[in-house]
């Protein structure tokens, strides 16, 4: 169990943000971890790249603006925030109908945890489709980094979204796509992953009515990477 719940309390200074963090943290504590007996996780013993309480110690500061992440949008229509600015503009609100989907225990952790996250809020910009490029890159050794990537796309866009990694750490996300009615979104998912690295990518999108998702995936590097789609 993770017991993480007094440092959200005193550290978190988004009032919203720290009740989201504190739901995802007790949800994180109910539901199960995975395990070789589920057949989408035979091949892959998180418990031996995952130490949550090794990510605290390094890792749990809250100074999340945009740290760690690069992120610009072109041509127009787009507005970036961390996740604590989301939070208390409330475009967070969203996200309920997610969480009934997530159904293990670290994807409820890294969002209860992460210490760099960004919010992405794709409008119908003035050429009537966006461009999303989201940059994410961890080279330190031996630390681990737990992020939260949420792009909200609204109702009639055209959005692409182009996502990177570069990681030589212990590196855990989660990156949730709202994809609203009417809307087209391509997602690229490019990722390399040193020799000594490990990155677990959890992409969960949720789409509106008559609403159309692409998706393509690359990884590269020596290191081992485990990217999962839902």
């Amino acid at each position: 169990m993770i017991t993480a719940g007094n440092l959200i309390r005193e550290k978190e200074k988004s009032e919203k943000l720290k009740a989201i963090r504190l739901r995802f943290l007790e949800l994180s504590n109910r539901l199960p971890f995975p395990g070789k007996d589920d057949e989408n996780w035979k091949n892959t013993n998180l418990k031996d790249y995952l130490k949550p309480e090794v990510a605290l110690a390094q890792q749990y500061d809250f100074s999340e603006v945009h740290s760690g992440i690069a992120a610009r949008s072109f041509p127009d229509g787009c507005s970036i925030h961390s996740i604590g600015e989301a939070a208390e503009l409330g475009y967070l609100d969203a996200l309920k109908g997610i969480e009934k989907s997530i159904r293990y225990s670290p994807d409820a952790m890294v969002r209860a945890l992460f210490t760099r996250g960004i919010y992405v809020r794709v409008l119908k910009g003035k050429s009537g489709s966006n461009s999303v490029k989201i940059d994410i890159e961890n080279t330190v050794l031996e630390k681990y980094v737990f992020y939260w990537i949420i792009v909200d796309v609204k109702p009639g866009v055209n959005a692409v979204i182009v996502e990177s990694t570069k990681n030589s750490g212990k590196l855990f996300g989660e990156i949730d796509i709202l994809s609203g009615a009417g809307s087209k979104v391509q997602y690229v998912s490019a990722d390399s992953t040193a020799g000594s690295g490990f990155h677990r990518k959890k992409v969960l999108i949720s789409a509106d009515k008559n609403s159309s998702i692409y998706t393509y995936t690359a990884a590269t590097g020596a290191g081992d990477f485990r990217g999962e789609l839902e």
